[in-house]
């Protein structure tokens, strides 16, 4: 097994909560520009048919091929004047997601978090000597002991 080291900062998870908030922040704001934009594409749908509503000039599939084209170029339109907004949404959000996903490697399983958290502690330090004291019966019969109290559910995140 080869360990190799994250070469992005690990985050509090107050650091990532304000992240996810941004995140969230964000998701609205899109969610909103959308809705926006989604309205001004029906107000021109709207405003061209009702131009071409009274015309009797062209025959009717004429007529649908022109609102159809006007269409087409409103909604271009409506594209190019939204792209510096849609797109500065983007890299903010991109900038933030990649932020939370550069923690991974830090969480990759419960056992490495729960490992994580007493480093240092004298506890772990006395349990550590203790562990190194023992014998490989008496390790075993403590697994038999931590998989009947645990129960399966860790059972997948420390590899036995």
């Amino acid at each position: 097994m080869k360990i190799e080291l994250s070469p992005a900062k690990m985050l509090t998870p107050t650091e990532m909560s304000e992240l996810s908030a941004r995140l969230d922040v964000l998701h609205e704001k899109t969610l909103a520009t959308i809705d926006r934009l989604q309205k001004e594409v029906e107000a021109q749908k709207r405003r061209i048919a009702e131009r071409w509503k009274g015309v009797s000039a062209l025959m009717p599939g004429d007529r649908q091929r022109v609102i159809a084209q006007q269409v087409s170029t409103a909604i271009a339109e409506i594209r190019q004047n939204s792209r510096d907004e849609l797109n500065l949404i983007l890299r903010q959000a991109g900038a933030r997601h990649a932020a939370l996903i550069a923690q991974r490697p830090y969480y990759t399983s419960r056992a490495t978090v729960l490992n994580r958290q007493g480093l240092g502690t004298d506890r772990r330090e006395m349990l550590e000597e203790s562990a190194e004291r023992a014998r490989q019966v008496s390790l075993a019969g403590l697994a038999q002991l931590a998989i009947g109290v645990i129960g399966p559910a860790i059972l997948p995140d420390c590899g036995l």
